[in-house]
């Protein structure tokens, strides 16, 4: 049995490693494919898909980890195929009313990858998962689709400013959809609104978080766009999801973590696997700080598009720095899902946009305000979000030790007392 699940965990880790490398491959080729200006409308379009993944992930598709495939997941189906119709309709009469026609190759690849997600996390789920009728594993599939993306980076290489073959972005995104098709025709749309009725408190704190704060957080650099223009809101966003899968590394392992805290049922466990996991994170995220510093100062000029160097090297450090920290949050994430602390999360998170806000303001501020300085002004406000995650997850945790010790020197005390008027009555 803990054979099996090492073996799962192996397998969820290494795939989510290739959906990183996948991505990265993706951006890439996008940012060929495309114009500054359009790269940077593209970016935009995107920030907001990964609000909406990120919420997918944190409110639905990780309580099926921590919770398992039972009677309260009826209906998840369902619900994502109109969540994510739903928005991909949105995102097309946008860009028609832009007249941006180039960038809609990209935003349909961000809704396959968006449902491919979902249908990840249900197979990891259930254990279940088969490719044309064959059993095949998470990381075998993954490593189609990374061959996919490398083709279509290639093609980008050989015929950069082609937008007729950026469809070709399309392929990488419809091979999750193969294990899905079978159960296409089993869908009952009205499932979706049930499932939505069994979701509990935890669920709406983490939608009010993700609608508010965490959208105020994510959607914060698009500031970027009014303030220093397209092109250069562009080379940020590029320069963010070109080190963007150094943290997808680190989430890889958050699917094993919730696992290992569910497992941990006593309190002291919780804390020893928490500081364990913390001091293991901040390790990896120094390495990927002083890694990616030297993997693109050696290998850049090889692939980086042309344009965006200057800016590239200007952006590097404090987007690292970021992504830093978002590894390092990584086990309190794990921690919050299991332990349903929705309102921890959402006081956290709160903390660190209030303190990111006041930071663009004092960026937008200066005379001669520079990207740069809002780079360093983003990273600020994710530093402060995780720390002040687990300063109230230590303060939750050790309060309600506590209260355990106070409750068990109560009742021992009364035990004492009783036995001392026993012993009297004798």
């Amino acid at each position: 049995m803990v054979k099996s699940t090492h073996k799962r965990a192996l397998d969820t880790a290494a795939s989510q490693v290739l959906q990183s490398a996948s991505s990265f491959l993706m951006t890439l080729g996008f940012a060929h494919f495309l114009l500054p200006e359009e790269f940077g409308i593209l970016s935009g379009i995107w920030l907001v898909w990964m609000l909406v993944l990120s919420m997918n992930r944190s409110v639905f598709a990780e309580q099926l980890l921590a919770q398992g495939v039972g009677h309260r997941s009826k209906g998840y189906a369902e619900f994502s195929a109109l969540w994510i119709s739903s928005l991909l309709v949105v995102t097309v009469v946008v860009i028609v009313w832009m007249q941006a026609w180039s960038v809609l190759p990209g935003s349909v690849f961000v809704a396959l990858f968006m449902a491919a997600d979902s249908i990840r996390y249900w197979t990891m789920a259930t254990g279940e998962l088969r490719f044309f009728a064959v059993r095949t594993s998470l990381t075998a599939l993954e490593l189609v689709r990374f061959f996919l993306a490398a083709g279509f980076l290639w093609l980008s290489f050989r015929f950069p400013f082609v937008p007729g073959l950026a469809w070709t972005a399309l392929l990488p995104g419809v091979v999750w959809l193969v294990p899905a098709m079978p159960g296409f025709r089993r869908l009952r749309y009205r499932h979706a609104c049930t499932y939505l009725r069994r979701r509990g408190k935890f669920e709406a704190f983490m939608t009010t978080q993700f609608l508010t704060v965490t959208a105020v957080s994510q959607l914060l650099p698009m500031l970027a766009l009014p303030g220093f223009g397209a092109a250069q809101f562009g080379g940020l966003r590029l320069t963010q999801s070109i080190v963007s899968p150094a943290a997808l590394v680190g989430t890889a392992f958050q699917p094993a973590l919730i696992a290992l805290f569910a497992e941990k049922t006593a309190r002291h466990q919780r804390v020893r696997l928490l500081l364990g996991a913390i001091a293991s994170f901040s390790l990896f995220s120094g390495l990927i700080v002083a890694g990616g510093v030297l993997v693109v100062e050696l290998t850049g000029h090889y692939w980086f598009p042309e344009g965006y160097r200057a800016a590239f090297d200007d952006l590097l450090l404090p987007s690292l720095v970021a992504i830093a920290f978002i590894v390092i949050g990584q086990p309190a994430g794990a921690l919050l899902r299991v332990m349903r602390w929705g309102g921890l999360s959402l006081c956290g998170q709160a903390g660190g946009v209030a303190a990111g806000i006041i930071l663009v303001l004092v960026v937008f501020g200066m005379e001669e305000a520079s990207i740069t300085q809002f780079a360093w002004a983003l990273s600020g406000g994710q530093a402060v979000t995780v720390i002040l995650t687990y300063t109230l997850i230590f303060l939750r945790l050790t309060r309600r030790s506590a209260a355990q010790l106070a409750s068990r020197g109560a009742s021992s005390g009364a035990s004492a007392r009783r036995s001392l008027v026993r012993s009297e009555e004798e």
